[in-house]
């Protein structure tokens, strides 16, 4: 019984690294604008779906911005616009910045000519579809 605990934790430790090291190469590799933001999208509609949960919130509308921010840079700004039952507006907002070397040299021609480049964020699909 012990071995095979011990067999069953080290193929999970080795998955977990394999997904990690995997989630690493993906991360490391170039990408379009419109590649980053896909990234990102997820991770936006689990914020929209944990907000209305946990606070009763409707999800009115938001936006995804990428910005050129320092030398070497990127910020990445999520805004987020709900109402509550009482009809009041409530924003959410999260900044991050990651590496230019990020993007494609395309990509980060694009953004340093345009300066802001900005996405709308839609409901998640999951729950606009039930």
């Amino acid at each position: 019984m012990i071995k095979e605990t011990i067999i069953v934790g080290g193929l999970v430790t080795a998955g977990c690294y394999l997904m990690w090291k995997h989630k690493m190469k993906k991360d490391n590799q170039r990408v379009t604008l419109d590649e980053l933001a896909a990234q990102y999208s997820d991770e936006c509609d689990r914020m929209i779906e944990l907000e209305s949960e946990k606070g009763s919130l409707h999800y009115v509308g938001g936006r995804f911005c990428m910005q050129k921010a320092e030398v070497d840079s990127i910020r990445l700004d999520i805004q987020m616009y709900f109402q509550n039952q009482q009809g009041e507006w409530i924003q959410k907002q999260i900044g991050k910045t990651v590496p230019l070397s990020r993007l494609t040299k395309e990509a980060q021609a694009e953004l340093l000519s345009r300066g802001e480049v900005q996405y709308e964020l839609e409901p998640p699909k999951a729950k606009a579809s039930m």
